[in-house]
């Protein structure tokens, strides 16, 4: 079986929401999203995502997890279909939608893009206690 290239992520954005253009393709990403406050945990947040990527060539299955900073997954959200590339030359958009994320506790984490099981991205998210 051929091994598929790694892709290459340009840009990774967590965002509350994600929104395109029909006729000119154009994305905007509604309040990218590095740190979440609740008076309660655990916390599930609706997020969204935004990714470009290039040198990808073939079927992947895309997955978004949420990790301890020990590397342990504590939330998974996977692409309902593999994402299809049939040009290794063209810069692919990458918008995921309403990813319900579970967050355990107030601290630092990180959010990870997987293609076909490799890590293509990662960014960290804090989450916060506030009072009630």
């Amino acid at each position: 079986m051929q091994r598929l290239p790694t892709p290459v992520c340009k840009c990774f954005v967590l965002c509350r929401g994600l929104f395109v253009d029909p006729t000119r393709q154009d994305y905007t990403i509604v309040s990218p999203v590095h740190q979440v406050f609740s008076p309660r945990y655990p916390l599930t947040e609706d997020f969204s995502v935004f990714a470009r990527w290039t040198n990808a060539h073939g079927s992947y299955a895309i997955e978004v997890q949420l990790k301890s900073l020990e590397g342990e997954v504590l939330s998974s959200c996977k692409m309902e279909a593999p994402f299809e590339v049939h040009d290794p030359l063209q810069i692919w958009m990458i918008p995921l939608h309403h990813l319900p994320m579970q967050i355990p506790a107030p601290g630092k984490y990180e959010v990870v893009m997987l293609a076909n099981g490799s890590e293509v991205a990662s960014d960290t998210l804090l989450a916060h206690r506030i009072p009630v």
